[in-house]
């Protein structure tokens, strides 16, 4: 259970025995003095004395040579001896001294096991019972009660400090031992947590780290992280090259208590980095019963992203491929429009269905393209904007293909400011999302109503549509690249789920968002939200 026995020895006898050694020298002193005052110091003082001094000489050589118990115990029976030796002197008329019995009875009582009671007992009566009878020499036996109190009560005193010395150290090993087992628990912690090659860190409500695995350690060596001033120099944006700042970085705001869900970084200087994924989940704290802090998770997420990059990179190059014949197609239908009479040549339809079809095509590419450009990062170039013509000029361009999916479109316009600081380009892509979402899953024959308003803070443009709404389930996946809700899967709209997602990356490129309310059967209203500023 100890680290030695030596050890032990040192730690449960001489620094009590130290202590207590020196108190009752200074007790013997001044009980000497008082004596020596009063002229009761003859030769038994001096008997007293010499065995105090041999008690002590005993005790310092017990100590320097790391002997056992015995030494120690004799020291003190020594002690009481020279006690009861004063004790025969106060009986002639000077101060009473077996007070100072009390003291070495206490080293006996708290530094041995329970086996020696019965000897500590003894060893505190016998000095006691030898000056009785040294005392009844001389003096009458009514003074016998007096010294038996005197003997009771080293006795009492000697007892208590036992039981209580007794409980001390059982809860003491007990505490090693709840230390022991805490610390084997820890090391079992970090050993499992070393052997995944997931990265996990767990910190306190003060920020502490106290659980750190050996991934963690590599990605921080790679990031350039130092775990003393919590800064990393390698921590980059989706773009690969733009620095992370330090109040956006995922340890950060774990050490912050704020949650991580999903944060991609690259770590490692440009041209050698990972693709890192980081979670952070602060703990229930304390005052609500939990053990309070956080923990950060990190994984390498490097194949997937750049699987995800290679197919996005396919795409946008088959959709640029697919692009130029499209546009010859759609050119040489208007051609074939303003030179030839169809209908009386008898190919107007299927001219018609030509052009739409191509252009329903043409569409589809364009956000194809629209999307990988966000996906590797949106820029903005924000000038004043009217956010009415823009509007107003989008919906007057899709007019036509409002009328091929059946519906009708409205605009209403709130008695508020309109201009805003934004990129006009990209606001009416956003906006050309919204709405041909609407046109796509309205009611046929119904209506599409589209609302500006807004206060002093942001721009607020609303799409509503009126048809069968979104399930509740596909909410919370609605504005993920590539989602398609059940009801759109089910039916022959076309469409590539990625639309909303380039409208609410736009719109949070701008400082904004992009929101959902819906109920089944009674429509849907997404809503652009962009700040003035």
């Amino acid at each position: 259970m100890y680290a030695s026995r030596e050890a032990h020895w040192t730690r449960t006898h001489v620094a009590p025995l130290v202590r207590g050694q020196l108190p009752f020298l200074l007790g013997f002193a001044l009980v000497s003095a008082l004596l020596i005052a009063t002229g009761g110091a003859d030769g038994r003082w001096w008997a007293a004395l010499a065995v105090v001094v041999g008690a002590t000489a005993l005790l310092v050589v017990t100590i320097a040579r790391g002997a056992g118990d015995p030494g120690v115990v004799v020291a003190a029976v020594l002690d009481m001896v020279a006690v009861a030796v004063l004790d025969t002197i106060a009986w002639d008329g000077s101060p009473t001294v077996v007070g100072l019995m009390v003291l070495p009875a206490l080293w006996l009582s708290h530094g041995f096991r329970a086996r020696l009671l019965p000897f500590v007992v003894a060893v505190t009566a016998v000095p006691a019972l030898t000056a009785a009878a040294l005392v009844l020499g001389d003096q009458d036996v009514a003074a016998l009660p007096g010294i038996a109190a005197q003997v009771a009560l080293v006795v009492i005193v000697a007892v208590v400090v036992h039981i209580g010395a007794r409980g001390a150290r059982d809860q003491e090993v007990a505490l090693e031992r709840t230390a022991q087992e805490l610390h084997a628990t820890i090391a079992l912690s970090q050993a499992v947590a070393d052997a995944i090659d997931v990265g996990v860190s767990y910190s306190d409500d003060d920020g502490v780290v106290l659980l750190r695995n050996q991934a963690v350690k590599d990605h921080g060596e790679r990031a350039g992280y130092d775990f003393v001033t919590r800064r990393a120099i390698h921590l980059y944006g989706p773009d690969r090259t733009t620095p992370l700042p330090h109040e956006q970085q995922a340890p950060v705001k774990m050490l912050r208590g704020e949650p991580v869900q999903g944060d991609v970084v690259f770590v490692g200087p440009p041209g050698d980095q990972q693709a890192l994924s980081f979670t952070a989940t602060p703990l229930t704290t304390v005052a609500e019963g939990g053990p309070g802090g956080s923990v950060l998770v990190c994984q390498d997420v490097t194949d997937l992203v750049n699987a995800v990059t290679t197919r996005e990179e396919m795409v946008v190059t088959f959709s640029h491929e697919l692009r130029t014949p499209l546009t010859s197609i759609i050119g040489f239908t208007e051609v074939m429009r303003e030179t030839h009479d169809l209908a009386e040549l008898g190919l107007e339809r299927q001219v018609d269905v030509i052009h739409r079809n191509a252009s329903a095509l043409l569409d589809l590419i364009l956000v194809v393209l629209q999307a990988g450009s966000a996906a590797r990062g949106i820029t903005v170039e924000r000038v004043p904007a009217d956010a009415v013509a823009l509007v107003s000029a989008t919906v007057e361009d899709l007019r036509a293909k409002a009328g091929r999916c059946g519906t009708a479109v409205t605009v209403d316009v709130a008695e508020t400011a309109t201009t805003i600081s934004a990129d006009p380009v990209r606001i009416r892509q956003a906006f050309e999302q919204l709405l041909t979402n609407a046109f796509k899953f309205g009611a046929l024959g119904g209506r599409t109503r589209v609302s500006i308003d807004g206060d002093e803070e942001e721009l607020r443009i609303a799409v509503v549509d009126d048809g069968p709404g979104i399930d509740p389930q596909d909410l919370s996946q609605l504005f993920e690249r590539g989602f398609r809700t059940v009801a759109a899967r089910r039916s022959t709209t076309q469409g590539l789920g990625l639309g909303l997602p380039l409208a609410r990356d736009i719109a949070r490129a701008h400082g904004g968002d992009v929101t959902v309310a819906t109920r089944p059967g009674q429509g849907s209203t997404f809503t652009l939200h962009l700040p003035r500023d």
